[in-house]
């Protein structure tokens, strides 16, 4: 079967899984989101950085902003952001109680339970602290995410950023059927941008699903990405966000949802992909993501060690971090990694091993210091429905999955032929580096960034 016949048949797999997806909303919340702009972004690589360029970009043309990311670093809060701050723990406590009580909300997805709550949480949030734009960042996939329920009437930008292999077991093995639920975020009368893609084939999907809504597929100008003056990938995120506040701030003198149907995104002036204003500039370089090709001075026993943080956790990512951090190195390299729970290690471990050559390499849990850190349940049971299954497991549990992960990880390092060691937590590794090393590079997964945030606060 060729790609464009393969893909008509995820086309129509994914219209006839309409049904299976959550509810639209109902009652007041329904009504108010009507009212309250979209941008709609998924993607495998940059979604959460692009999501961040456009906010800030938005705050910085006035508007007031609610943005819905995951995952969280250290707080299922900080997913929940106005003009760019995370709800404090009273706030999203105090709308989680009203949440509980809005029966009309009905959520179809039983296993996407906990994250259908916390997006409801968000929007409710939104709502109530009156925004004027919201930002929503997919959890997983696109057509069958929850934030994908959000109701169709004000103006609506989506944004599908670069695609790649991962969550396998969930979208598909193929990347057309990973474009394909990708794409699932795409609605009839909204502006469609993808940033630019890798692969040829999740393009011809993405053009295909675009064609099915009766709209144009936007793509930011090469002369606009160059303008940025960002290092790769950050121009492009940067570029593709720039393109969809402009689409979106034009769509909001158009009246009716029924005037931007007629249009939609099919035609578009030229001064939309015209190169980076001094306000945009302004925001992008204000933008903060932690995580993301981050560079940290931090001090261990006496010296000072660069240490590089960045969330990689898919093959084509890892290839992204690698030339970074060969880039940013200060003398010999040390790579502390704890691949990501159902990740294919050894595609991540050759960019590592053949791009960076690392003088040492090494995995530990997940854990700044402490254990007990694993436990998110301390002081939050009411709330453990918004926690994911995987963070509620118990400490033991948990513990066992990683050093586990981490075996398998040591062996793959070994036959890449690189020097491998084990540690206990973020801290124990630190404390014990080689006197010759002046790098750090700590990846892998969020929530190993997350740990180094531990030791860190004031840089997370």
């Amino acid at each position: 079967m060729c790609p464009i016949e393969c893909t008509q048949e995820l086309l129509e797999n994914h219209e006839s899984d309409k049904k299976n997806r959550f509810s639209v909303f109902g009652g007041k919340l329904c009504e108010k989101l009507k009212s309250i702009p979209l941008l709609h972004v998924a993607g495998t690589k940059g979604k959460g950085t692009t999501c961040a360029y456009a906010e800030t970009i938005l705050r910085a043309r006035g508007f007031k902003t609610g943005l819905f990311t995951s995952p969280s670093f250290n707080s299922v809060a900080e997913r929940i952001r106005i003009n760019g701050k995370p709800v404090c723990d009273e706030q999203f406590a105090a709308t989680a109680e009203k949440l509980e009580k809005l029966d009309e909300v009905k959520v179809l997805r039983e296993s996407e339970l906990w994250f259908a709550k916390l997006t409801l949480l968000a929007l409710q949030t939104f709502v109530e602290q009156k925004v004027d734009v919201i930002i929503l960042e997919v959890g997983i996939g696109g057509a069958l995410c929850s934030t994908s329920a959000y109701p169709r009437g004000a103006p609506r930008v989506c944004c599908v950023t670069a695609l790649g292999y991962d969550h396998l077991d969930k979208l598909g093995y193929s990347i057309e059927e990973i474009s394909a639920s990708k794409a699932g975020i795409f609605r009839r009368g909204a502006t469609l941008i993808t940033s630019k893609q890798e692969y040829e084939e999740a393009l011809s999907v993405l053009k295909i699903f675009a064609n099915e809504k009766q709209a144009n597929l936007l793509s930011p100008s090469q002369e606009l990405i160059d303008s940025t003056g960002l290092e790769y990938p950050n121009n492009e995120n940067a570029a593709s966000a720039i393109l969809a506040v402009r689409h979106l701030i034009k769509s909001l003198k158009q009246e009716t949802f029924f005037q931007r149907l007629r249009k939609s995104s099919s035609s578009t002036e030229s001064d939309l992909m015209k190169i980076i204003t001094p306000t945009e500039m302004k925001a992008i370089y204000s933008a903060e993501w932690p995580g993301r090709q981050q560079i940290v001075e931090h001090e261990i026993n006496g010296r000072i060690i660069r240490i590089l943080l960045d969330v990689a956790h898919t093959p084509e990512s890892m290839k992204i971090c690698a030339n970074w951090a060969a880039e940013k190195k200060q003398g010999k390299m040390f790579v502390l990694m704890r691949s990501a729970m159902g990740r294919e290690i050894d595609s991540q471990m050759v960019h590592l091993a053949e791009i960076l050559k690392p003088e040492y390499f090494a995995g530990s849990p997940n854990v700044a210091k402490d254990v007990a850190e694993l436990d998110q349940n301390d002081g939050s049971e009411k709330y453990v429905s918004f926690y994911p299954s995987f963070l509620t497991r118990g400490i033991d549990r948990q513990l066992e999955e990683q050093r586990e992960r981490l075996a398998i990880q040591s062996e793959s390092a070994r036959k890449f032929g690189l020097n491998t060691f084990e540690f206990e937590s973020v801290n124990d590794c630190l404390e014990n580096l080689p006197e010759d090393v002046g790098t750090v590079l700590i990846t892998g997964s969020l929530y190993m960034v997350a740990a180094f945030f531990r030791l860190r606060p004031d840089v997370a």
